[in-house]
């Protein structure tokens, strides 16, 4: 029998995500970390990044905003401000948000 990690994705719209996978890589704001069964408890700050779930049969992508993984024994919860599995992301959409945005940098000032 193939012992598998548990896995949740979390967010303030409540869960988007559950599921099992054989390994899983964090963006922790120590740099990205690779968690295995077996993995011993932590609780991790995370920053805005790639989690990437190895299912065994594929690979699963979520860009994340920042919040916290807590790793328990063949358990990850990952609890984060926002979340969006990476195949949903409309790149167009993506791209005119960011020209936009750095417009309105680019023209901000400060008293």
């Amino acid at each position: 029998m193939t012992m598998v990690i548990s896995c949740r994705v979390i967010t303030p719209n409540g869960l988007l995500w559950e599921g099992t996978a054989e390994d899983l890589i964090l963006p922790t704001r120590t740099g990205q970390v690779g968690i295995l069964r077996e993995h011993g408890s932590m609780l991790s700050a995370l920053n805005v990044g790639v989690v990437k779930v190895n299912s065994g049969t594929n690979l699963l992508k979520f860009f994340i905003m920042e919040g916290f993984a807590e790793v328990e024994k063949n358990s990850v919860s990952i609890l984060c401000a926002g979340a969006e599995e990476a195949t949903t992301i409309d790149a167009e959409k993506a791209q005119a948000e960011l020209k936009r945005l750095t417009s309105l940098v680019k023209t901000a000032s400060t008293n």
